[in-house]
Parts: C-alpha cells; structure tokens; sequence
C-alpha cells in the first residue's frame, strides 16, 4: 500500500477521466493504450489496499462495474437487452455490497477506498427488551434410588439403565473396548455409577 493512496486514487481518477475525453475528441491508437494502463494500474490499486476481511464486499462490487460496463456499451451499441441486464447486474451488486457493510457495521466508502478497517461505526442499539435468563438446573440427586428407566446423555428418549454386571461379549473384549454403561457416557454432572 503507497503512502497518499487516497491522492493517488484520486488522480489517477482525474486523470483517467481526461484522457477519456481526449481519446473521445480524438481518437489515437495511443491514448487508448494509456486510458487502458491506467484503468488497469487504477483497479489494482484500489483493490490491493482492501483488507482479507473485506473481499466479499470488493468480489460484488467488482461485479457491479462489470455490469455498469455492460450497460454503458449497451448504450453505445444501442442494444436494448444489453442496457436492462448490465443495469440489473450492476444495481444488485452495489445493494449487496451495502447490505454486506451494513451487517459488518463498516462504511461502504471506508471498505471501497480500503484501509479503513480500524475506524468502525458505531454499533447500534436495540430497543427491545433482552429475554430472561433460565435460572441455572438443580444438581441431580444422587440419594435417590435408581428406576428402572432412565435418560441417557446425548439421547432424547429414557432408555433402559445397564445393569450393574458389565456385559462381555466376543467383539468387545479386547484391549481399548468399551463395556455397555461405561463412564464415556455419562455426562459430566451425572451421579457415580452403583
């Protein structure tokens, strides 16, 4: 990112526009070349000063010249459908790059000139009301005798409790095998096993 970016911006733009009406009042294979150089340095400039963050903003924007590019040579050329889709390209992806801004609270101009991204807006405040907090849940009670049914973490059903013998079978004996009703399924605030 150069020093001045922002007066360099600037007039590459009064530049760029000078040229342009050069090359309209007389046009020279040259003086495209050079409104084309320009165009070129122009963009890569704007864009290489924007954040990482930032990039959605530009990829729709970037969409939104190309579609007011579409629609100017639609004028040129006096193509009717070339008008109306490069307008229609051209306005949504300007409106998305503002709705994107405006949910990253950030300027648009601030995102577009780049090197904002310090400077944020301020957040706004919201009128309603912020919902009750649950109160916080009893711890279980471990005193209790154990019922024949009862809710298995992770599950949103009761199913059967394990018994108190562990279960041994062919497939899960073995180093590293878990036994049905084993601690790994207990949540963390559970009663011990009996």
């Amino acid at each position: 990112m150069l020093p001045g970016k922002n007066a360099l911006n600037l007039g590459s733009l009064g530049l760029f526009v000078a040229l342009t009406v050069w090359f309209v009042i007389t046009p020279e294979l040259w003086l495209l070349i050079a409104v084309t150089v320009l165009a070129l340095a122009l963009g890569w400039h704007l864009v290489a000063s924007i954040g990482g963050g930032d990039m959605p903003v530009v990829v729709s924007m970037l969409n939104s010249y190309s579609g007011w590019a579409a629609a100017a040579s639609g004028f040129l050329l006096g193509n009717d459908l070339l008008i109306v889709t490069g307008a229609l390209v051209g306005s949504s992806g300007a409106y998305l790059s503002y709705i994107m801004c405006r949910a990253m609270n950030r300027s648009f101009f601030a995102v577009i000139a780049g090197g904002s991204a310090s400077r944020r807006r301020p957040a706004r405040t919201s009128t309603t009301a912020s919902t009750p907090r649950s109160p916080p849940r009893a711890p279980p009670n471990c005193s209790a005798p154990p019922g024949p049914w009862s809710s298995r973490p992770g599950t949103a059903w009761p199913s059967p409790r394990p018994s108190t013998r562990s279960r041994s079978s062919p497939r899960s004996s073995g180093p590293g095998a878990s036994t049905y009703g084993s601690a790994s399924t207990r949540s963390p605030g559970a009663c011990p096993a009996t």
